[in-house]
């Protein structure tokens, strides 16, 4: 199941895992019905099946699935097999083995500490030597992989064969006098300045185990010796919606620096919501048609990053991946409920 692997459950994942189960067990017994014309000798009382039946009752009883499957100690249970070779005086093993593997635990956690806390050391000591690659808002997204400062004017010859750019310089001074914070009219020039970066770290709560976590995306012309544009969640005062970024850059505004993203919106209308959609839980979004279709986001509206996967049946539509892990499936399950799917 879907739900089973979530690191850590509630009782509205529990809920929404049980009804799953339902519908799985109808879906499987009438495949079985209607398999038995095909296959009338092929038995289906095997543990695999059985085995969910009692799956929540197990998570409710033990906890999250990791602490009792194979998962945490793949390869012939290594650790194990080290702590009952080295640490054991081979009788009366299992609490010796208990307290080797507490001892290794609490080893690891405190380790892990420590290196989080270099690695927070180190990170606040380069944002105070390199201040413009530090988004000066808040700590929920940081601009990285900076980029020598271009005019607007080269901006735009430079991606003058991308209709992404048309009006770049004219449609970002729109943008900018409409923000709220911005209270003088601003009129940036083809001389004006402005950073690009290539590189975004997006810090935000997990809906999993509420702690924080980071996507790290790209924007890049070369990564690896290949374009990287990846896609992100927005998030804006009417909802949210899908975009791929183009463009990540600052600018100032009377001394001020605005965290920048030129993004292409997914948020084209789908029409009505096709049958296998429904059957497949599928979200579906659609490219804006005009190549144009480009538009200016504050970057600390990005609420984290998405993987989308082209349809081959249609040419613009793309699906939404929402097993890439546990805290997208869950975003995504609140989208289809409040879209009243």
């Amino acid at each position: 199941m879907t739900v089973s692997p979530v690191e850590v459950h509630t009782t509205k994942t529990i809920a929404a895992g049980r009804a799953a189960l339902q519908e799985f067990s109808e879906l499987m017994d009438r495949y079985i019905k209607k398999s038995e014309a095909v296959r009338p000798d092929k038995s289906w009382s095997f543990p695999k099946k059985h085995l969910v039946a009692h799956l929540f009752d197990d998570i409710m009883a033990k906890g999250a699935t990791r602490n009792y499957n194979t998962m945490p100690n793949e390869k012939c249970h290594g650790p194990l097999k080290a702590s009952y070779q080295y640490r054991t005086n081979f009788k009366d093993v299992a609490p010796q083995i208990l307290r080797a593997d507490h001892w290794s635990l609490v080893s690891e956690f405190i380790c892990g500490r420590v290196d989080e806390l270099d690695a927070y050391n180190t990170q606040m000591a380069e944002d105070e030597t390199n201040p413009d690659t530090n988004v000066p808002s808040n700590f929920h997204v940081r601009f990285r992989s900076k980029q020598l400062k271009k005019s607007l004017e080269t901006i735009e010859e430079q991606h003058v064969d991308n209709p992404s750019f048309r009006h770049f310089r004219r449609k970002l001074n729109t943008f900018l006098n409409a923000l709220p914070a911005v209270t003088q009219h601003v009129n940036m020039l083809p001389s004006d300045n402005i950073t690009e970066f290539r590189f975004l770290k997006v810090n935000y709560e997990s809906l999993v185990d509420f702690c924080q976590t980071t996507d790290y995306l790209r924007c890049s012309p070369s990564f690896h010796n290949f374009p990287r544009y990846n896609c992100v969640i927005i998030n804006t005062t009417t909802g949210v919606f899908f975009a791929q970024l183009l463009f990540l850059f600052t600018c100032n505004v009377n001394s001020t620096p605005y965290p920048i993203a030129l993004v292409r919106p997914y948020d084209a209308p789908v029409g009505r919501r096709l049958q296998k959609d429904k059957h497949l839980k599928f979200w579906r979004v659609r490219q804006q048609p005009r190549e144009t279709a480009s538009e200016f986001i504050l970057a600390e509206s990005i609420i984290r990053g998405v993987a989308l996967a082209p349809d081959p049946t249609t040419v613009g539509d793309f699906l939404v991946m929402d097993t890439i892990d546990s805290d997208i499936f869950l975003r995504m399950k609140q989208m289809h409920l409040a879209a009243g799917h």
